[in-house]
C-alpha cells in the first residue's frame, strides 16, 4: 500500500506582494505625447473660443485705405500682416483692393 501525505500548499512570497505597475521609456514617452496634445488642442480650443466671442466691429473704407493702413490701425504695435489676413478672410475678399464706402467686419 501506498501512503499518500498531505502537505498544505505554500505560496511564494512574490504573490502576496501587490504588483506595481511600471512605466517603459516608451510608455512615458507616450504618456508625455499624449498629455502635451491634449493641452495644445485644450489651448487652441480655448484661444478660438476667445476670438469667436470677440464683438466685431464694423469699418467703413475711406478713400485712399488700404488693408495694411486698416490693419495698422486696428492693432497698433503688431505685425500688419495677421491682420491682413483675418479682414481677408472675414470679409471673404479675394483681393486686396478695396473701394471708398465698403464695409469691413474686424475683431
Amino acid at each position: 500500500m501506498a501512503t499518500m501525505s498531505i502537505s498544505p500548499t505554500v505560496r511564494s512570497a512574490r504573490t502576496n506582494r501587490t504588483r506595481s505597475t511600471r512605466l517603459t521609456r516608451r510608455g512615458r514617452l507616450l504618456l508625455t505625447l499624449a498629455i502635451a496634445a491634449f493641452a495644445a488642442l485644450g489651448w487652441s480650443g480655448l484661444h478660438a473660443t476667445a476670438q469667436a466671442d470677440a464683438p466685431m466691429q464694423r469699418i467703413e473704407v475711406k478713400a485712399g485705405d488700404t488693408l495694411w493702413s486698416i490693419a495698422e490701425r486696428l492693432a497698433p504695435g503688431a505685425d500688419p500682416r495677421e491682420m491682413v489676413y483675418e479682414l481677408r478672410s472675414i470679409n471673404h475678399l479675394d483681393s486686396a483692393q478695396l473701394q471708398p464706402g465698403q464695409i469691413l467686419l474686424a475683431r
